[in-house]
C-alpha cells in the first residue's frame, strides 16, 4: 500500500494591497495601467473597473506606482525601487476619495523607516508613529476629535480560525484527501494556492497559482475554500483585505498510508 505525506506552510504575499504589477522587461521609461473590480481582482480591460493603477517605470524596475478611485481621484502613490517585486523605497501616501490626505510614510527597502502619520476623514490627526528599520519605536493615536486614545498597532494580520495556524493546519490535514488517480499514477509535488481574507474574515477568490495535476490542484483548492471565517486583518484600525499564498506539498512513499502536516 502506498504511503503519502502532505505538507503545509503559509507565505504572506501582497499583504494589505490589491495591486499586482505585471510588466514586461523594458529598460526605457514606460507606463503600465491595470484595472480592478470592487473585490480588487485584476480585469482585462476598463469594463467593470471601479479602480485602476498605473506603474510609471523609470527603467526596467524602478519607478512610481499610483492608484486611482473610479472618479479619477488619486488614492495612493508609492515610490518603488522594484515595482515588479512591490518593494517600496521612498515616500508612500494614501488619500480619501474626497482628496483629504489619509496617510504619509517613509519606507526604506520595503520597511517603514521614519515617521508615519495618518489622518481621519475630517482632517484631524489620527496617528503619529516613528519606525526604525521596520520596527515601531514610538507612537500615539487620536480620535476624530483630536483626543488621545490607547495606542494600537498600525497593521494587524488576519488570525486563522480553529485556534490559530496550528488549528487551521489540523483542519486541512483532516479534510484533505489524496486523489486516487494521483496515487495510482504516482503524481506528487507542490501546489501553490492563492486566496485573500476579506474585511469580514471570509476566505475569497481561491485560485491555483501553480499546480501539478488537476486532481491534486482541485483538492487543495477545495479544502482551502472550505476554511471557516478568520478574524480579519486591520490597517490603521480599519478592516482590510489581505492576500495569502499556501504551498501544499503532496509526497508518496511505499508501504502504509499516513499523513503528516508541518508549518514552515
Amino acid at each position: 500500500m502506498k504511503k503519502f505525506y502532505v505538507f503545509f506552510s503559509l507565505l504572506i504575499v501582497g499583504c494589505f494591497s490589491s495591486y499586482h504589477a505585471a510588466a514586461q522587461i523594458n529598460n526605457e521609461p514606460h507606463t503600465v495601467k491595470e484595472y480592478f473590480d470592487a473585490d480588487g481582482k485584476k480585469l482585462p480591460s476598463t469594463e467593470g473597473a471601479v479602480e485602476w493603477s498605473e506603474s510609471i517605470y523609470q527603467d526596467s524596475i524602478r519607478g512610481v506606482v499610483q492608484g486611482y478611485y473610479g472618479n479619477g481621484q488619486l488614492k495612493w502613490r508609492s515610490e518603488c525601487e522594484n515595482i515588479r517585486l512591490h518593494t517600496v523605497h521612498g515616500i508612500s501616501e494614501m488619500w480619501y476619495e474626497s482628496g483629504q490626505l489619509r496617510r504619509r510614510a517613509r519606507v526604506t527597502h520595503g520597511k517603514w523607516d521614519g515617521e508615519l502619520v495618518s489622518y481621519h476623514a475630517n482632517g484631524t490627526l489620527k496617528r503619529r508613529e516613528v519606525y526604525k528599520e521596520g520596527e515601531s519605536v514610538s507612537g500615539e493615536c487620536f480620535d476624530n476629535a483630536g483626543k488621545p486614545v490607547a495606542f494600537y498597532a498600525f497593521e494587524k494580520m488576519p488570525s486563522p480560525p480553529l485556534g490559530g495556524f496550528n488549528g487551521m493546519l489540523q483542519f486541512i490535514g483532516k479534510n484533505l484527501r489524496y486523489p486516487a488517480e494521483a496515487l495510482r499514477r504516482n503524481i506528487q509535488g507542490k501546489v501553490f494556492i492563492d486566496f485573500y481574507v476579506d474585511t469580514l474574515g471570509v476566505v475569497r477568490d481561491v485560485r491555483i497559482k501553480q499546480g501539478i495535476h488537476p486532481s491534486i490542484d482541485n483538492e487543495a483548492a477545495r479544502v482551502i475554500a472550505s476554511l471557516p471565517a478568520w478574524e480579519p486583518g486591520y490597517q490603521d484600525g480599519n478592516p482590510v483585505n489581505v492576500s495569502f499564498t499556501v504551498p501544499v506539498t503532496f509526497a508518496i512513499q511505499d508501504k502504509k498510508i499516513k499523513k503528516r502536516i508541518s508549518a514552515n
